[in-house]
């Protein structure tokens, strides 16, 4: 199956480089500590102002001349206190607007639950070069005394259609079949959402298709999380069990609304910092036409607490047009110490079993040339506060080792 890769090309306009040379705020009570040396692929830490309680947001550029350009857009999860055990944190979704400066500029809810039977969260977005925004997020689904989570996708104009209503978003409950339709706007979602469907939701009929590419048993139902948009219409995804914990499966989401099976893509287990679990960050920024950075995330345990960190790897594309991933870092870029004692207050955790750091969203710098020069990654420090992140592209890159397809396309370009 051939499959579509977007690259930026360089004749589109580059974002602006807007230097944050704000000095790390150091909290004072703790200033005696010594801090963790910062990775050397780390150029600047800034905490994003007015983010108390906002974390996992997707990130993109305004690129409109006189409307936004230069602003950054975060949308994500504004959540007050951790859920129960056993279920996820309740929260809406919130758009927030940064002046070209970094500056907090407006924040805005775009969607609320109205309980706890679903749930939207954890955006991810892919900007294209005609100026759309493609979303990944995960929609949770309660049913019986389980929660599940299951892909969704979205794609949007401008950041203006998200506060008319999620009306185009999707929810891909089967591979093989058609996404199906729904409206968040004052409607809850139920099983039997066709027959209390009003005149705005958008219904696709024939749940399952017959266009599904077999990968194994149980290739019907598809939940999953991390959902990540690799290409306007193709989306990588982990689904939910063990055997999956190292592996991402990616489906191509049609105009149509058909869900076409694509592959797997299967990550090493031998890492430290990914030993337990792997998962994806933003999207893949590629690099030509063969090759992406792809910053992810990973788990291990250490001393009984699940310990979230961000690394990188390269996504390659082959000459058939499969994915598959190699240099991954072999130490973490970004870990939980990385911060520890370099903000006031760093009690941000709502589930005391974990160290999180985590990222949803990034935006990419490129230099005059239109070569890709730094990513600026918005993390998560634990549940409530959000930092943004500058990172060096040679120094994550410095270490990839060359293979053969490589080699012959860089020898061509040349």
């Amino acid at each position: 199956m051939d499959i579509e890769i977007y690259k930026i090309p360089t004749t589109v306009d580059k974002p602006e480089l807007h230097s944050f040379s704000v000095p790390v705020e150091i909290n004072t009570e703790q200033s005696s500590l010594e801090l963790e040396p910062l990775h050397e692929a780390i150029l600047d830490i800034r905490e994003v102002p007015n983010t108390e309680g906002f974390y996992n947001a997707a990130a993109w550029e305004g690129k409109r001349e006189g409307i936004d350009k230069g602003k950054t857009y975060l949308l994500g999860r504004k959540v007050e206190e951790a859920g129960e055990k056993g279920k996820p944190d309740k929260g809406s979704l919130v758009l927030m607007t940064l002046d070209p400066e970094g500056n907090f500029e407006s924040s805005k809810e775009v969607w609320r639950a109205r309980s706890e039977e679903q749930l939207l969260e954890d955006a991810r977005a892919l900007q294209l070069p005609d100026g759309r925004i493609v979303f990944g997020l995960t929609s949770v689904v309660h049913k019986d005394n389980d929660y599940i989570p299951h892909p969704a996708v979205l794609t949007i104009k401008s950041p203006e259609e998200l506060s008319e209503g999620l009306s185009k978003l999707k929810i891909v409950k089967f591979l093989g079949g058609v996404a199906l339709g729904q409206n968040y706007v004052g409607q809850r979602f139920t099983e039997k959402f066709a027959e209390e469907r009003s005149s705005a939701l958008e219904v696709i009929d024939g749940i399952v298709g017959d266009q599904t590419t077999p990968l194994g048993e149980d290739t019907g139902i598809s939940p999953g999380k991390n959902v990540t948009a690799i290409s306007p219409e193709l989306f990588a995804f982990r689904e939910e069990g063990d055997k999956n914990n190292h592996r991402l499966r990616v489906f191509k989401h049609q105009e149509d609304g058909g869900v076409v099976d694509s592959q797997y893509i299967d990550f090493p287990k031998d890492i430290p910092w990914i030993e337990h679990r792997i998962g994806t960050t933003m999207p893949p920024i590629w690099l030509n036409d063969n090759e992406a950075i792809f910053p992810i995330h990973g788990i291990q345990m250490i001393n009984d607490k699940f310990v979230y960190s961000i690394g990188s790897a390269r996504l390659l594309r082959g000459e058939d047009g499969k994915l598959s991933v190699d240099n991954i870092s072999q130490e973490p870029i970004i870990n939980p110490d990385s911060f520890v004692g370099r903000f006031n207050g760093d009690d941000v955790e709502l589930h005391g079993e974990r160290r999180v750091v985590y990222c949803c969203g990034g935006i990419p710098i490129y230099n005059d040339s239109g070569e890709l020069e730094k990513i600026k990654l918005y993390i998560n420090v634990g549940d409530k506060r959000t930092v943004e992140v500058t990172t060096s592209v040679a120094e994550m890159t410095k270490d990839w080792r060359k293979n053969e397809l490589i080699e012959k396309a860089l020898s061509l370009a040349s």
